[in-house]
Parts: C-alpha cells; structure tokens; sequence
C-alpha cells in the first residue's frame, strides 16, 4: 500500500501527516523552537503516487489549521487505523 506524508507549521510545532489510499494514517506532534520546512504537495507526493493521498492531506492540514484557529470543532476525515 503506497503512502505519502507532509509536514507543516501550525501553532504548536510541526505536525507530519501520512495518509494512504484509504485515509489518514498517522499524526505526529513535534514542538520545536524553529519553524520546519513545510512541504508543497508536489514535494511530498511522488508522481506515482494516487491524486487521492493528495486529497486527502491537503484536507487533514485545513482541518487542523482550522481547528486551532479556533474556527472547527470536529473532524470529517477519512481514517486508516490498520
């Protein structure tokens, strides 16, 4: 099963995302005094990889960058939890 990951800066550190074809996979919390280098979408995802795991990354990093500007409350984000 192929994945893709990003990572960005949100309010409290960089975050990474992993997603597959069936969903969010993993979110990892890293709080560093220093801004990381944010991935673009076309860095983190390969030319083979589906236009879905874009999908839905770019989806999971709204959410959350919502969710902490205080603006969402719950989450509508397709899981991968094996």
């Amino acid at each position: 099963m192929h994945a893709t990951s990003i990572v960005f800066d949100s309010p409290f550190g960089a975050i990474g995302l992993t997603a597959t074809e069936v969903g969010l996979s993993h979110i990892v919390f890293r709080a560093e005094q220093e801004p990381v280098q944010t991935k673009t979408m076309s860095e983190a995802s390969s030319e083979t990889a589906p236009s879905e795991l874009s999908t839905i990354l770019r989806e999971a990093r709204i959410q959350i960058l919502e969710y902490f500007e205080g603006t969402r409350r719950t989450f509508d984000l397709e899981l991968d939890l094996n």
